[in-house]
């Protein structure tokens, strides 16, 4: 006897938050797998290690980094930037090639110092050559100088004043050229024959057509007016000459002023439209004969490296991190205008950093400081800016960007100062810590989640270097 095939089972039925959970943690996986290829550190573990793979700037994605405190949030940047072009030289090293990746350094304010990105990216050369500890000291100062020297060549500065100025640079990265939009393509700023000639023939169309014949004999007609014009009483033609030692130099007396001839203004404007359809006659048979000499003659074949440049300027420049120092006033002057205007003009500007960001990995970074409380209460009851609540009680919320570019954001950051309990804790804390200032980063917003709630304490050391918080301040804290 043959035995009965077992069944089929069938697959139970998933809920939908079972696939969606599902499908989250595989997203994490992968990103977290992929996490030390992707992600920009500042190399210091009192900020790396409390967000994990958070991290504070990713490639392809879009950070916000708000900082109450002035040039803490700068030189979080110029670590990230020192970051990736150290990136940049490990990678040129292993494959023998120089990497051509930029950074875009985009300053509103006018506060950005070159002398202090330098400063960076010497420590962090020396800090890279003391782990290695492959370089004499005697050669250690001049290499790192001429080392950071060129790292610090990669960095394009582009100094904006308002909101437009953003936009010609956001435009500039992406490889617009002006220049070929308003020639039709043709990126040679020249308006081609076929346009010329089509010109012409409108303008023929609309002005009344002349026969040479008329034409002279108009001519010669009105060269005879003017002649007996000239001949007319009343036209003054000498100019008195006010410095003259006597009266006799002058005419007396002194001629009239020429009468006003309605016919004159006729005259020039029939002369005019003569001229400029015997022109356009002349312009079209001259092109006619470039277009035949053209046919004959042979095309020279397209230079490869015009074709390069070309290629180059329509793609734009090879940026990996663009920094955006501060992005807050130009948006707040904007929305201070008109904010319908304001709110269409960000939607634009949300979607081309998003863009950017996914189709070009490009790693963009916003420094933003908290805005000022609208003035008026029906603008105020509007939350035209996002909200950022701390994980502390201690630390208020503060107004950030507008909600607009809030859709564009991947991560958001929130640097603010240590909180302080009372006048014993911040005098006990400052007297162990030798009078430096305390701060605290943490995530408060992330669009793939897991990452809001994560912080960490820092304080600032020389202005070059972060250093962590003593373990009994922290405790202090929860």
């Amino acid at each position: 006897m043959t035995k009965p095939k077992p069944k089929p089972t069938l697959p139970l039925p998933f809920l939908a938050s079972d696939l969606l959970a599902q499908a989250q943690a595989q997203a994490q996986a992968k990103r977290s797998s992929s996490s030390s290829d992707n992600t920009l550190k500042t190399s210091f573990k009192c900020i790396d290690a409390p967000l994990g793979d958070t991290a504070v700037l990713k490639y392809g994605c879009i950070t916000n980094i708000q900082c109450d405190v002035g040039g803490y949030g700068t030189l979080l940047a110029h670590h990230l930037i020192t970051t990736h072009l150290l990136q940049l030289l490990d990678s040129s090293k292993e494959s023998g090639s120089n990497g051509s990746s930029q950074v875009a350094y985009v300053d509103t304010t006018g506060a950005f110092s070159a002398l202090n990105l330098l400063k960076v990216l010497e420590f962090r050369l020396l800090q890279l050559q003391q782990q290695e500890k492959k370089v004499a000291a005697a050669t250690q100062d001049t290499d790192i100088r001429r080392q950071a020297v060129e790292l610090l060549d990669r960095v394009q500065y582009m100094r904006t004043f308002d909101y437009d100025g953003v936009v010609e640079t956001v435009g500039e990265v992406f490889g617009y050229d002006i220049h070929t939009i308003r020639d039709g393509d043709t990126g040679t700023g020249v308006i081609p024959p076929a346009a010329v000639a089509e010109i012409a023939a409108v303008k023929e169309e609309a002005e009344p057509a002349v026969s040479p014949a008329e034409s002279e004999g108009e001519e010669q007609g009105e060269e005879q007016g003017e002649e007996q014009e000239e001949e007319q009483e009343g036209e003054r033609r000498i100019i008195p000459d006010s410095d003259a030692d006597s009266d006799d130099e002058i005419f007396w007396p002194l001629p009239l002023l020429p009468k006003h001839d309605p016919g004159l203004t006729s005259k020039k404007k029939r002369r005019r439209t003569t001229t400029i359809t015997n022109n356009v006659a002349e312009e079209t048979l001259i092109i006619e004969e470039r277009q035949v000499e053209e046919k004959e003659a042979p095309v020279p074949p397209p230079d490869q490296n015009q074709n390069q440049d070309a290629s180059l300027e329509r793609t734009g420049r090879d940026f990996g991190v663009i920094v955006f120092d501060n992005i807050s006033r130009p948006l707040e002057s904007l929305l201070e205008k008109n904010d319908v205007e304001a709110n269409s003009s960000l939607t634009l500007l949300s979607r081309s950093l998003r863009s950017l960001a996914r189709d070009r990995g490009v790693a963009i970074l916003l420094l933003s400081t908290p805005t000022l409380f609208p003035p008026t209460t029906k603008d105020q009851k509007r939350e035209m800016y996002i909200k950022n609540h701390s994980v502390f009680a201690r630390i208020q919320p503060t107004d950030g960007l507008p909600r607009t570019l809030s859709w564009c954001l991947d991560y958001s950051i929130m640097v603010s100062r240590y909180p302080q309990n009372s006048n014993d804790i911040s005098t006990a804390h400052r007297r162990r810590s030798g009078g430096k200032d305390k701060f605290i980063i943490e995530v408060v917003a992330d669009r793939y989640g897991g990452g809001v709630g994560r912080w960490g304490g820092f304080a600032v050391k020389g202005d070059i270097e972060f250093v962590e918080l003593f373990k009994e301040e922290k405790n202090l804290l929860t």
